[in-house]
This record gives structure tokens, C-alpha cells and sequence, in this order.
């Protein structure tokens, strides 16, 4: 099986450098939980350090050794984190961080970013962009994962200037990542910064490309207006979350908005009209729409028929139009 997924990824390789690397990150995000989830991945770097440039190659070869603990101690945090221990992982990153070398440091010509897939590159190129060369750090670096993963204990842990620092660090390697958006956001929530609390919210709105990570910013908006007192919009933004995620806390908020006396039902023609009249996002970003259409468009006809299928999903998650399903399934068919 193995052997087949390996010979599959290599013959899907087109000899360009720039459209290879992005085919093969969407390889590493559909085999990520595979039962030789490790061993693809350890061959999926060989091919991607076949595509590095001479200078990212030197350059990789000086850092490797620390990197590599670096991913050594993500796992071992993980490890943590799946038995439920914070505290240990916390301990862990700590110790780890406070002597860290970072080599991928911008300068007067290069910004260094790491993004988890094209789509994430694509929104950064469509809305902030370089101001410099961009250079990729190594996708088997987690410098994001590790400093993302402790700004996240380090606020678990109510140390909110460390945990701003960190995320503000992960932030700028990537700063389109909905998840890290979403994380500081919480930071200013407990601080009662309100309007960076509703900006972020916004901004991570925009980048937003899963529906749980749509609606999580409706109960933001949700949030942000229970406090400003605005009851009937606040009921429209958890029942606009229920589109894309039936969440129990977005019930919990409107029924405390009852308790506060308002307890009219607002259908969804009325929660449309109030979004849009407060300049609120309404659904998926039409961006993001028309960059998986491009993916989908270009990666078909280049016969990256796994890659295709993976833009389709997150389409269909989106949307959750079943014509999409249908071409999912018919792509998978002619696998």
C-alpha cells in the first residue's frame, strides 16, 4: 500500500517546481492520518527537498539540527496534550523556547511565512502580500505548530502577555491562520478589549475556509454584541453559527439572551437583513469560493486528480452543495 501511494504522489509530479510543492502539501494534509501517515511523510520531504533552491538547501543543512528537536519537542508536547496533561507540555515548551535559536528571522531582502496549504498562500498573496522575497520555511520546520501550540498553554494558563507574544510570533509566519487569529482574539476578549476582540473576529471571518471556523466567528460577533447590549443582533449571529456548526454553546448564549428579557425569535430573512446591514460577512468569503474554483479548475487539468478532490471538500463544507459530493465522487471513481 505503501509503495503504491508513494509511486501514485511521484507520478503526479509535473517538473515544475512551484506547482509540485503545492501538490505535494496537499498530499501531506490527505495522508496526515494514515496508517503510514510517517513514512509518507518522511518520503514527501525527500521530494520536497529535491525542489529547494542550493541557498535553501545550505541554509536548511546549518539549522537542521535544532529544527529537528524542535519537532521532537512538539511531539513529545502533543504526546502531553493527548493524555491531558497541560501543565507537563506547558513545562515542556517553556524550557524549550527560552534557548530556542530562530534561524528563519526576516531581514532587509527576504520574509520567511509557512502556510498549511496553497489556499492559505493564495488569501495571503490576495490580502496582505510580500514586502520582500518570499522565502518558505521547510514544511517539516513547525515553527507556526510550536509557537501556535504554546501561546494556546501559555493563555489556558492565564498568561496573557506571553501568550500574546507567542501568537503574535505564529501570526506573523502565517497571517492568514484562522486558528491563531481566533486564539489571540480570546486574549483581548478576557482583557475586555472589545474592539480588537471584534476586528480580529472579523479578520479571521474573512480567511475562514471550514465551516466550524465560520461559525465560530458568528458566536465572536455573537459575544461581542450580547455585550454591547444588542440583543436582536446577537440572537441573529448564533443562529447564523447553527448554519455551519450545531454547536451547544451558541443555544447556551441565546438562551442567555433570553434571560436578559429578550426572547423574540428572529428568522433568517431578518438575521440576513441585520448582517448585512451591519457590514457583517455573510457566509464564506466569495474570495475564497473563486480561489477553490481556480484550484479545482487548474488541478483537474493537470490530472492532480487527489489535489482536486481536496479543494472539493473544503467547497463542500462550505456550501454543503451536494452537486459538489457528486463530483467528489466521480473524481474518486476515476482514481
Amino acid at each position: 500500500m505503501y509503495n503504491q501511494i508513494i509511486d501514485e504522489i511521484k507520478s503526479n509530479l509535473s517538473g515544475n517546481n512551484e506547482s509540485d510543492r503545492e501538490y505535494l502539501i496537499t498530499q501531506l494534509d490527505k495522508y496526515k492520518d494514515h496508517e503510514y501517515a510517517q513514512e509518507i511523510t518522511r518520503e514527501i520531504g525527500r521530494m520536497m527537498w529535491d525542489l529547494l533552491s542550493d541557498e535553501e538547501k545550505d541554509q536548511f543543512a546549518k539549522t537542521s539540527e535544532e529544527e529537528n528537536h524542535a519537532m521532537d519537542v512538539l511531539m513529545q508536547a502533543n504526546d502531553y496534550l493527548n493524555n491531558n496533561d497541560l501543565r507537563a507540555a506547558l513545562n515542556l515548551l517553556d524550557d524549550f523556547i527560552k534557548d530556542f535559536p530562530l534561524r528563519y528571522q526576516d531581514d532587509k531582502v527576504n520574509e520567511y511565512h509557512s502556510f498549511e496549504n496553497p489556499l492559505e498562500e493564495a488569501l495571503f498573496d490576495k490580502y496582505i502580500k510580500c514586502e520582500k522575497e518570499l522565502r518558505y520555511i521547510p514544511d517539516n520546520q513547525p515553527l507556526f505548530d510550536l509557537f501556535y501550540m504554546y501561546g494556546s498553554l501559555l493563555l489556558e494558563f492565564s498568561r496573557f502577555e506571553d501568550a500574546e507574544n507567542a501568537l503574535s510570533y505564529a501570526l506573523k509566519l502565517n497571517p492568514v491562520s484562522t486558528r491563531a487569529i481566533y486564539e489571540i482574539s480570546e486574549i483581548y476578549k478576557t482583557r475586555g478589549d472589545l474592539d480588537k476582540f471584534y476586528d480580529n473576529t472579523i479578520s479571521a471571518l474573512s480567511y475562514s475556509y471550514s465551516s466550524s471556523d465560520l461559525a465560530r466567528g458568528y458566536r465572536n460577533l455573537g459575544y461581542y454584541f450580547i455585550e454591547k447590549e444588542d440583543f436582536e443582533l446577537a440572537t441573529a449571529l448564533f443562529n447564523f453559527s447553527l448554519s455551519y456548526d450545531y454547536n451547544p454553546m451558541a443555544f447556551s448564549e441565546i438562551e442567555y439572551i433570553r434571560s436578559k428579557g429578550f426572547d423574540e425569535s428572529v428568522s433568517d430573512d431578518r438575521a440576513l437583513e441585520l448582517l448585512e446591514k451591519n457590514n457583517i460577512q455573510t457566509g464564506p468569503n466569495p474570495e475564497i469560493m473563486n480561489l477553490l474554483t481556480n484550484f479545482v479548475v487548474n488541478f483537474e487539468f493537470m490530472g492532480y486528480l487527489n489535489s482536486a478532490i481536496f479543494f472539493y471538500r473544503i467547497a463542500y463544507d462550505l456550501t454543503g452543495d451536494e452537486a459538489i459530493m457528486d463530483k467528489i465522487k466521480s473524481l474518486q471513481e476515476s482514481i
